[in-house]
């Protein structure tokens, strides 16, 4: 992949539509436990997973020295979204510290943070593993109102995901259009 284009996407990522209505982007957070050796990808099978989508985070993405701080803020501090996501690292934490991790073939909780640009999405879209760090913060210096989680993550783990067969990603979209319909009952029923 070009270098380049991988960037654009990232940038294009960025912001809110000219009506501030929605993100420029869609983020989906999965919490998973998966099971295999974990050096050979082909090889691990996933054994359980959570999935939310929100369309209201505005995602920002800064490259440090030695990690990259992302941040996924959503208009106000009391849009329900952001009470998902932050359940969502939460039941992450709770799966860390109650997972046995031994060298090779293990069940191991996992959380994947993809990002998808509204405008490029048919061209891949970004996959973001195991943050280091996660906190909640206010973007208004003074308040407690926390309306932001931000990530510190390795380089490493975050990748440029391209699509490589259309009719595929049609019929992925479509279930993926699905599953957040189902997605969005359940958190009304949460509430």
């Amino acid at each position: 992949m070009d270098e380049n284009f991988g960037w654009e996407y990232i940038q294009n990522c960025f912001g809110r539509d000219e009506d501030d209505n929605s993100s420029n982007c869609i983020v989906s957070l999965s919490v998973a436990t998966v099971q295999g050796d974990l050096s050979d990808p082909d090889n691990i099978e996933i054994i359980d997973s959570n999935i939310r989508n929100t369309e209201q985070a505005e995602f920002t993405l800064i490259p440090q020295k030695d990690y990259v701080t992302i941040d996924l803020q959503w208009p106000n501090y009391i849009d329900p979204d952001i009470r998902v996501f932050w359940n969502q690292f939460k039941r992450y934490e709770a799966q860390l510290k109650n997972a046995i991790f031994n060298d090779g073939s293990v069940e191991r909780p996992v959380i994947i943070m993809n990002v998808f640009s509204k405008e490029l999405v048919s061209k891949g879209h970004l996959a973001i593993t195991n943050p280091l760090f996660w906190s909640l913060y206010s973007s208004n210096v003074g308040t407690n109102d926390c309306d932001t989680i931000r990530m510190f993550v390795a380089f490493e783990d975050i990748d440029f995901i391209p699509v490589e067969d259309e009719d595929e990603f049609e019929q992925e979209l479509t279930d993926a259009e699905a599953q957040a319909s189902r997605n969005g009952r359940q958190i009304l029923q949460e509430k």
